[in-house]
């Protein structure tokens, strides 16, 4: 099959294009990754890496995406033998200038070097880290997908210890949880090498993890990040009405680069959904968010209206919006007051 995406056509290996994680197949192609795709167009837009590293290729949608739209330099990488005759097809189906190669991301990650490099494989991204780390320059860029979201949400609790030596809770605030321990094993294993990763945008969609960090070598720098991962309290964090438990360790700083949200460079060809966007100035107000449908539980009523809620804060002189990590999530500058707002619209007080 044909399908089309951005400004590029690709052929795939089998019929296919659902929505999921997927599976491992010659030429697969997942259309529920559209999103991930579009936000690294916007991105690399906004950075303008020169050399690019695709690192799994599959149909070649990324990289071949990458260079027709952006004009930038990309080398995709594929070990299979008929992915990389597909990846082929779609270059000279889209007249692309990219350049294949044929074999393991371990073997190009040892050879050169690039300003952006995307780990995007099937399953965990913990096992390429560290060839992927060596192989961007010195200020280049990262990108990771994760899809093992039942490690990093904390739904199977001996996966979450074993692969990333944290504890967490499987509730409503799970994926903002899972984003920060993602975080936080790519920062603690950049360290391990000597080189700072500054997340530049964090975002979640479905069955999927995405993140960019800038890299930069020196101890100092990735000292100072290491600091500011550590336990996750809920009571102190969102309310007092929630147990005492310490999660983690989790990265509790900024899951974006100051300002990313205005400063992102969106080609007028694609979309990026509205959520996104808004709820990127928003994240940094707080580290986790207050549940407005947990709070009106605990209140006996209904869940008020979020647009009531958002409009009293701003009477207030608090800042605050929605969050890309539930639909019933607000981020505040001032989480007291807001449960306070509330309490007061479920009692009907206000």
């Amino acid at each position: 099959m044909i399908f089309t995406e951005g400004k590029v056509f690709i052929k795939t290996g089998e019929e296919q294009g659902g929505t999921g994680p997927g599976k491992r197949s010659p030429g697969f192609y997942n259309r529920s990754q559209e999103a991930n795709r579009n936000i690294t167009i916007a991105v690399l837009n906004t950075f303008r890496p020169e050399k690019v590293l695709d690192g799994f290729g599959g149909t070649g949608i990324r990289g071949i995406r990458i260079e027709k739209e952006l004009g930038l330099h990309v080398t995709i990488a594929e070990p299979d033998q008929r992915s990389v005759e597909i990846i082929r097809e779609n270059i000279r189906l889209n007249d692309a200038e990219v350049e294949v190669f044929h074999g393991r991301f371990e073997e190009i990650t040892s050879r050169r070097r690039f300003d952006y490099v995307d780990v995007d494989p099937y399953g965990s991204s913990l096992s390429y880290l560290y060839d992927a780390m060596k192989s961007v320059k010195n200020g280049g860029l990262l990108g990771v997908t994760a899809t093992d979201l039942t490690g990093l949400t904390g739904s199977s609790p001996s996966k979450t210890f074993r692969r990333y030596g944290a504890r967490v809770q499987c509730d409503g605030f799970r994926h903002e949880i899972g984003v920060r321990l993602l975080i936080s094993s790519v920062i603690r294993h950049a360290a391990a090498l000597d080189i700072a990763a500054q997340p530049v945008l964090s975002f979640w969609n479905s069955h999927y993890y995405r993140l960019f960090f800038r890299l930069k070598a020196g101890a100092g720098i990735a000292d100072e990040l290491l600091a500011s991962i550590g336990p996750a309290d809920k009571h102190e964090l969102v309310s007092p009405r929630l147990p005492s438990i310490q999660e983690g360790p989790l990265w509790l700083g900024n899951l974006h680069q100051s300002g990313i949200s205005e400063d992102l460079k969106i080609p007028p060809w694609i979309t990026i959904g509205k959520r996104y966007l808004e709820s990127f100035s928003n994240d940094d107000l707080q580290v986790l968010f207050i549940d407005s449908a947990l709070e009106a539980s605990w209140g006996h009523g209904d869940m008020p209206q979020i647009g009531k809620v958002l409009k009293q804060m701003q009477e207030g002189g608090v800042r605050g919006g929605r969050t890309q990590f539930s639909s019933t999530g607000i981020k505040t500058s001032d989480p007291s007051f807001t449960r306070e707002i509330i309490g007061k619209l479920v009692s009907g007080n206000l």
